[in-house]
């Protein structure tokens, strides 16, 4: 990332900060106290979630996780890191990152360009390493893509339900 880049994201990124910390400080200000504390909560919760990705020894990964959302325009991603774990996935980074990048791009070319998917993005370590990028139904009308998907090298299991497809990637 360059610094321009960089920069671009850490504006967007201040800018939403801003609008999450008015609309505390508005609700506060009209007595909606307990609006207030319910928006102040999921900031809070936010943060927590961004600090605990950041926990994990992969930068490459982590840093397309947080800037997605600034270089793709009809995907809105979110993420939770389950569990804590004192496993390494520095030597899966790289990897990581170069799979979301494959899977957005594959799935991106079945998109039409007015599409807006929010997708949520899972990253726990059991065994192994996981990620597991839950997308919209939509994407199972596409037989072509779900096969390409398959085939990619740590894409283990898709699973279906009634709400979304899971891409559950596996890493040692």
């Amino acid at each position: 990332m360059h610094s321009k880049e960089f920069l671009d994201w850490l504006r967007l990124y201040r800018h939403d900060l801003m609008n999450d910390l008015q609309l505390v400080q508005g609700y506060a200000s009209m007595g909606k106290h307990d609006k207030s504390k319910e928006k102040l909560n999921n900031l809070i919760e936010r943060l927590n979630r961004e600090r605990k990705l950041q926990t994990l020894n992969a930068p490459e990964f982590v840093r397309w996780l947080l800037t997605i959302n600034l270089e793709e325009n009809h995907l809105a991603l979110s993420f939770t890191v389950e569990g804590d774990s004192n496993e390494s996935v520095i030597f899966n980074d790289i990897e990581m990152k170069n799979d979301g990048e494959q899977l957005v791009r594959k799935i991106n070319s079945y998109l039409s360009e007015f599409d807006q998917y929010i997708v949520h993005v899972i990253i726990k370590h059991q065994e192994n390493w996981q990620v597991i990028y839950e997308w919209p139904k939509q994407l199972e009308q596409h037989d072509s893509l779900m096969e390409a998907i398959h085939h990619m090298t740590n894409c283990q299991e898709i699973n279906q339900t009634e709400e979304m497809i899971q891409f559950v990637f596996h890493y040692r």
